[in-house]
């Protein structure tokens, strides 16, 4: 058995998610480490962001450093809900019509969140500057390491079994958090996905819509 872990908390998976988790964590004065299968900066397509990142950023205090990269600032988008309700309403008032198109840029009140705009990333950029943030705020970050799978018999300890170049390495942590995306490395073996059958079913009518 197990008396002490290498690290608190484990984190599988580098990008947004990972890296967030790991700034909060090291910011509260938690031992953690990141676990990435690549070597950043890597490839990925660029993206959109939503305002309420913004409170996120905030609380990490990357902020500074979103302006100080020049991100293409965002300021508009209209959500609406699947019924044809609207979210949240605008009276349009001051729009009238006219000879000219007017434009009015603005988002609803969201706690923590003070600014108009949010950004336009460039994703290999942007998930670089987050994890090596996490890391500059005390969260170890192991990159080029491929997580091969979890041992969860020790009730005092998880220990992660992982590629690290050609050998096999292992460390032990007493939380571990997948932030692997779509790939979910524990989600899939440990049969914790659970499908939302009500999205399914609207994504792939939705999709079929547009072919009638």
């Amino acid at each position: 058995m197990i008396e002490k872990t290498d690290f608190d908390v484990g984190i599988i998976g580098g990008g947004p998610a990972g890296s967030s988790m790991a700034a909060y964590l090291a910011k509260a004065g938690i031992d953690c480490v990141v676990f990435e299968r690549e070597l950043f900066p890597r490839r990925h397509v660029g993206e959109s962001l939503v305002p309420s990142s913004t409170r996120v950023f905030k609380d990490l205090g990357f902020l500074p450093t979103m302006e100080e990269y020049k991100f293409p600032r965002k300021y508009g988008a209209v959500w609406t809900a699947a019924a044809n309700a609207p979210v949240y309403g605008h009276d349009w008032e001051g729009l009238a019509p006219d000879c000219r198109a007017d434009l009015d840029f603005e988002e609803r009140a969201q706690p923590g969140v003070d600014q108009n705009y949010t950004y336009h990333v460039d994703r290999g950029l942007f998930d670089n500057l987050l994890l090596q943030h996490a890391n500059s705020l005390g969260a170890e970050v192991y990159e080029g390491v491929s997580v091969k799978g979890a041992d969860f018999s020790d009730p005092n300890a998880i220990r992660l079994k992982y590629g690290w170049g050609r050998r096999d390495a292992q460390s032990t942590v007493r939380m571990l958090m997948d932030a692997s995306g779509r790939r979910t490395v524990m989600g899939n073996p440990m049969e914790w996905r659970i499908k939302d059958v009500v999205f399914d079913q609207y994504a792939l009518h939705t999709w079929f819509e547009g072919y009638d």
